[in-house]
């Protein structure tokens, strides 16, 4: 497979629908029925979602034959690759945004979610948080498995259509990308502003990390002042996620969990 993955808001939607375009099979529905439609207006294309988007792809949950999927499409988070067999990872398109833009666009969507099923608002994880441990999570995969890989920022697909997709199809070597591009619309870009200038340590760790995992450029000692952070924001991680089961109950999905983040 051709796995799409990302953290929640970083355009793994938009670049499902890209391979649509390219003339690519895709896994998953447009609009999952959980939705409710409550949530389209923030991502109108659809959000190709499938069973496979947390738990991963493997032979306990696919029957499709990992040799006839190489040209499929499939949206697995960062959180999923772990548990997706090898043999189902052809290439990975590993999806990046700007850490304060994802943030924002999140927090939108975790609200207008819970508003949508009754469910009280408690607030959303500290900025940065759900951004450096769900890529952690790729960095620590990749570190072990060293699939084919390439990382593409929403921004850039948005503002350098053309571009961007050739240099996707030149990763892939097979697609219409060209098709694709003309398809991308600005419009789709919801949240545009970068919300409030934080500027805590943490924040502008996030600045260096986000800026980092775009160019691929992560030396072993950014690594580990990397596993510093992670190792104090995960009880605030915790915490948050306990608050949210003691809400939710058996419905509370956690949107990072620490575990599983050894980047160092």
């Amino acid at each position: 497979m051709i796995i799409i993955s990302g953290t929640y808001r970083t355009g793994t939607s938009l670049m499902m629908q890209i391979m649509e375009e390219a003339g690519f099979d895709v896994l998953g529905e447009k609009f999952p029925k959980a939705w409710k439609g409550a949530n389209n207006h923030l991502n109108k294309e659809g959000f190709y979602e499938s069973r496979w988007i947390d738990k991963g792809v493997n032979k306990e949950n696919c029957k499709l034959d990992p040799k006839a999927t190489q040209l499929k499409a499939c949206k697995v988070f960062t959180h999923g690759l772990a548990t997706t067999d090898i043999e189902y990872m052809h290439k990975c398109i590993l999806m990046t945004r700007d850490w304060r833009e994802q943030h924002n666009s999140a927090t939108i969507l975790d609200e207008t979610n819970r508003k949508s099923h009754g469910k009280k608002l408690v607030g959303y994880y500290p900025p940065g948080q759900v951004f450096l441990i769900n890529y952690a999570k790729f960095l620590a995969d990749f570190s072990k498995r060293k699939y084919p890989s390439i990382v593409v920022d929403f921004n850039d697909l948005v503002s350098q259509p053309v571009k961007t997709c050739q240099r996707i199809r030149n990763f892939l070597g097979a697609g219409r990308f060209d098709l694709a591009a003309q398809r991308i619309k600005p419009k789709l870009k919801t949240v545009s502003e970068t919300g409030p200038e934080w500027k805590e340590p943490f924040h502008l760790f996030m600045d260096r990390f986000y800026k980092k995992l775009k160019t691929g450029h992560l030396e072993a000692t950014f690594l580990k002042e990397a596993q510093a952070w992670i190792n104090k924001v995960s009880p605030e991680i915790q915490k948050f996620n306990e608050l949210r089961k003691a809400e939710d109950g058996d419905d509370a999905k956690p949107q990072a969990e620490a575990e599983g983040a050894q980047v160092a």
